[in-house]
């Protein structure tokens, strides 16, 4: 009798783990029986593919530090498909998806371009939304505030139940514990890619759990339109003026590199990147002394801030004296975007086309003569 009752709580005890295990993940051997019948690779993006079969899909993310490896697989199938497919360490998630929570505001972007904010059940900061749309909804408590991105919480998102709930790329997954209560992640690794069209192109990874592929391709193949449109205006002129960009923070001034989506944005709009020699992606600190030995007497400074108050030359001198010894600033040549006036961080990555214009605007003003910036501007 003792040997059959230890049985029977061993079985329980299997029972009872199989069935927390988080929803939609599947560890299991491959299913070799199914043919991949294409590969869809990106045309700037960097960070994800995604392969079709006879009726599932896989949609495979980069590591960005380690472009070797995969980060995530996921198994995307219709609702309601039996014999589901077995893929080794994937996340499945059911298509179309009928409900999705966000970290940031950046990715509101790809849900209003797709068409589908009734779709957005929760966010975090919420304070930062312009759209009239979203704020609306939140106020009706359509749309649920979960929290600090750096910390969400839990007991929230899982009262929201989200279909997946999209995050930035992570080198230690700081979000173990949403997956953990079986919340799959759909990780937007867009603020990662080195261009402005390969930072657009992610809405085709959003597009890919609402099954809207060739909606998405035609919002990009527009955009792509307009951006190269605008490009090729600039392509030939004979003057670049220099610019740097960029403020000091604490002890520090964080310098992109010539890889960068930004500095991209300011060659592609004719200008002279002053680190054009500094061959990487992303941003290293420097000392004010080093920046100034540089920048000095550079045409242009821009930057982008987040001020209550309209930005003024006193301002900024006020804020850092030294400020005011560069020749930008003494020339009144700084191009600024201030986020709390304009939705750039909501709607700019789509809208690149948009921007580009703004920096050529400055640039080069006699090729769009009527054109009006919509985030970057001269400071008045």
């Amino acid at each position: 009798m003792k040997k059959y009752n230890i049985t029977i709580a061993l079985f329980l005890l299997i029972l009872f783990v199989f069935s927390c295990k988080p929803k939609h993940v599947e560890t299991s051997q491959n299913n070799e029986s199914s043919k991949i019948i294409s590969t869809s690779y990106p045309k700037y993006a960097k960070g994800f593919h995604i392969e079709y079969y006879d009726n599932y899909k896989i949609l495979e993310l980069i590591n960005p530090w380690d472009t070797t490896r995969i980060m995530y697989r996921y198994l995307l199938i219709p609702k309601g498909m039996k014999n589901i497919p077995r893929v080794p360490e994937s996340v499945i998630i059911e298509t179309p998806i009928n409900s999705i929570a966000c970290l940031f505001t950046t990715q509101l972007a790809f849900i209003k371009k797709l068409g589908v904010t009734n779709k957005l059940t929760g966010m975090s900061r919420i304070e930062y939304v312009k759209d009239s749309t979203i704020r609306d909804r939140i106020e009706k408590g359509e749309i649920i505030q979960f929290g600090e991105p750096e910390n969400p919480d839990s007991e929230k998102l899982i009262a929201i139940d989200p279909d997946i709930l999209m995050v930035s790329p992570f080198r230690d997954n700081k979000y173990q514990h949403i997956e953990s209560a079986g919340i799959p992640l759909a990780v937007n690794g867009s603020y990662m890619e080195a261009t402005p069209l390969g930072r657009a192109e992610w809405i085709k990874f959003v597009a890919y759990f609402f099954e809207m592929e060739n909606d998405a391709n035609q919002i990009f193949n527009e955009i792509e339109k307009q951006y190269l449109e605008v490009k090729n205006k600039v392509e030939d002129v004979d003057s670049k003026p220099s610019i740097f960009t960029g403020r000091k923070f604490s002890q520090v001034w964080h310098v992109v590199g010539n890889n960068s989506y930004m500095a991209n944005y300011l060659k592609d709009a004719g200008f002279d990147y002053i680190w054009k020699d500094l061959d990487f992606y992303g941003s290293v600190p420097y000392e004010f002394e080093s920046v100034y030995e540089k920048a000095a007497h550079a045409d242009y400074w821009s930057f982008i801030e987040y001020n209550e108050a309209e930005i003024r030359y006193s301002h900024i001198k006020k804020d850092f004296s030294s400020y005011a010894d560069f020749d930008a600033f003494k020339n009144k040549q700084i191009i600024i975007c201030n986020s709390k006036e304009t939705p750039y961080f909501e709607n700019g990555i789509l809208e690149p086309h948009l921007v580009l214009s703004d920096f050529v605007k400055v640039a080069h003003p006699d090729i769009l003569p009527d054109y009006k910036p919509k985030y970057f501007k001269l400071l008045k």
